[in-house]
This record gives C-alpha cells, structure tokens and sequence, in this order.
C-alpha cells in the first residue's frame, strides 16, 4: 500500500506539480493523510489542479481543524470513503455558502461515532440541487421560524407529564420538533406584514383605521402579497420535493393559504441545522 501511495504522489509531482507543492509540505507534517490523499489524487487529479483554490482551502479547514481530524479517524476507511464524497462535492462547489455547508457536513460525519448512519450522501445531494433562493428561504426560516417553534416547544415541555418522564426533555424535544406547524407560523407572518387586512400593511399604505382602501393602493397592495406567497410557495414545494418539508392536512390558515400544512422531516431538521442563519 505504502508503495501505491508513493506512486500517486510520484504522478502528482510529474505531471501536477502545483499537488505536489501543496501537498508534500502538509503530508511531511501529517504523513497519516497520505493514503486518503492518494484515493483523491488518482480519483481527482486534473480536476485538483484546475481547483487550486478549493484544494488550498480544504488543507486549511483540516488544519484549522486537529481535534477532529485525528489520526484514529482519518485512517479508518469509514472515515477516508466519506472525505472523498466531500471532496468531489467540494471541488465541483462554486458558491461559498455551499462550501461552509459541506464542511460542516463533514464534520458531522468526522464526529459521529455511527458513521454508517449519518446521511453524508443524502446531504450533499440536498446541498447539491437545492437552488439559491430556497436555501436563503431556509436561512429565513432558521432564523425567524425556527426560534417560535422551538418557544412553543419550551412553553410545553414545562408540564409535570414531560418534566417527570423517564425521557429526556432534549428526547420529547426531538419528537416533538417534527409535529409542529412551519407553515402556521410563516402564515402568519405573511399575514401580518404582506395582507391588506392587516393594520401593519394599511399604516404602511398610509391607511387609517377609520378609512378605507383606496382601490389603487389596495390593488398595489393585493399584488404585493400575491407575488411573496408565489415566491412562498415555490420555495416550499422545493424544499418538500427535496425531503426537508413534509405535507399534512391543515385546519386553519391565517390569509387564504392552501389546505396544505408543512412540517420539518428528521432529514430537515439535521439539515437545517447545518447552516449559518
């Protein structure tokens, strides 16, 4: 193996010699990296060198990173199978805000002690198709959704019945994080800040209590909510078509919504939980 290993790197300093460069000074110093490097060399070579730049920055997020790239991990081949889905991945990435996803996925998998069963394809493939405009949709949704739900969760686990069990509370939060209403609260949100009917919107418009709507500020205004619910809802059949939502029978909405309530699925939750809001 030791002399397959040689022969990569060999290549690497023949015919890429930016690799080399790069990769010779970090492996003297962490010479158990060798192996994996080797995997992606002859997996990815010419694609290393065109990408010299996200080759740069994955040396340093390891090395920014010691304690959870120790040499125990990185030489299992758990761990060396996994690196290389990153590393395609992250190689073939063009917007940073993906990229610091992906590290943050691998480090999930570093960390995790049952590798087998932490969802590193099914992530990356998430990342992968999920479009720029759905995954700041989620942003929005982490920082001014999540926040509610996670209160409303609180407020409910103060009861004797959670309080007393043999589970845990961060247990009953887990189950209960999945059956609780998205889509209620952006409803209301959207309710408040983007409905005619809404006081917010009619002292926006310049509406007082004791007016009506003018017809040509009240249509200025129904188009406006009209095209943030089209905006909405594409992005929440994106994001339940990629398994991060899921649909339920809804009872109530706030402003003319669909009959259609939304959910976060366990894949969500671990996803969302991947970005930075």
């Amino acid at each position: 193996m030791k002399n397959i290993v040689r022969n990569t790197l060999v290549l690497a300093q023949g015919v890429l010699p930016y690799l080399q460069q790069v990769l010779s000074p970090f492996l003297t110093e962490h010479p158990y990296w060798e192996l994996t490097f080797c995997y992606a060399v002859g997996l990815y070579g010419i694609y290393m060198a065109l990408k010299q730049d996200e080759v740069n920055e994955v040396i340093k997020f390891i090395q920014d990173h010691p304690e959870e790239f120790r040499k125990e991990i990185v030489q299992s081949k758990e761990f060396q199978k996994g690196f290389l889905v990153f590393f395609e991945q992250y190689l073939k990435q063009r917007l940073e805000q993906k990229k610091k996803i992906l590290k943050k996925i691998l480090l999930g998998f570093t960390i995790t002690k049952e590798k087998e069963k932490y969802e590193l394809e099914r992530l990356n493939e998430c990342l992968g198709r999920i479009s720029l405009e759905s995954l700041e949709f989620l942003i929005f949704i982490k920082k001014d959704i999540l926040p509610k739900i996670d209160n409303q969760i609180q407020k409910e686990l103060k009861k004797d019945h959670y309080q007393k069990s043999d589970r845990s509370l961060e247990w009953w939060f887990s189950q209960m994080i999945t059956t609780k209403s998205v889509w209620e609260v952006i409803e209301k949100l959207i309710y408040e800040n983007y409905n005619p009917n809404s006081e917010k919107v009619k002292t926006m418009y310049g509406i007082s209590k004791n007016e009506g709507w003018i017809p040509d500020l009240q249509h200025k205004a129904e188009t406006r909510e009209k095209e943030k619910r089209s905006v909405v809802n594409e992005a929440m059949t994106e994001l339940t078509t990629l398994g991060i939502l899921k649909t339920k029978p809804a009872n109530i909405t706030w402003g003319g919504g669909g009959g259609s309530d939304y959910i976060f699925t366990m894949f969500g939750i671990v996803f969302i939980r991947l970005i930075n809001n």
